[in-house]
């Protein structure tokens, strides 16, 4: 047991705090729920890093992170790839890909490669779906 980390959290139950992951202040984007149907998805995170905001596509999905870069610029150093059925494929640091997942024909994720070392990660899943086991091949 963790004794020592404090988590807050707003009156609708979202996480705004978390010491932890060094996490100061977390943002929710309402206008974003009225326009796509999805609640309570995170605008801006403030760690001790900096300040970092995101945006959605219209299913909900993360789309892309930005970073403050000189003052009020703000640059995309995160863009996260889903496939046709909203699946993640892959996510790209500028344009170096990270990681990209192992799927069957049909969409259905096996794991995840890491492009810096090619280290592969299957995942076991139960009849439920989810994760159980992962092998590092």
């Amino acid at each position: 047991m963790h004794t020592g980390f404090q988590f807050t959290s707003d009156h609708g139950g979202n996480l705004i705090g978390n010491s932890e992951r060094n996490i100061n202040r977390m943002t929710y984007n309402p206008s974003a729920a009225l326009r796509t149907g999805h609640c309570n998805l995170a605008q801006h995170i403030s760690t001790d890093a900096g300040l970092h905001q995101y945006t959605y596509n219209p299913e909900g999905l993360r789309g892309k992170k930005y970073s403050p870069s000189n003052g009020d610029n703000w640059t995309v150093n995160t863009r996260y790839v889903y496939g046709a059925y909203g699946e993640f494929i892959a996510q790209y640091t500028g344009e170096t890909p990270q990681f990209r997942t192992i799927t069957t024909g049909t969409g259905e994720t096996l794991g995840r490669m890491d492009t810096d070392d090619d280290t592969r990660y299957y995942y076991l899943k139960d009849h439920l779906g989810s994760v159980r086991v992962t092998l590092i091949d």
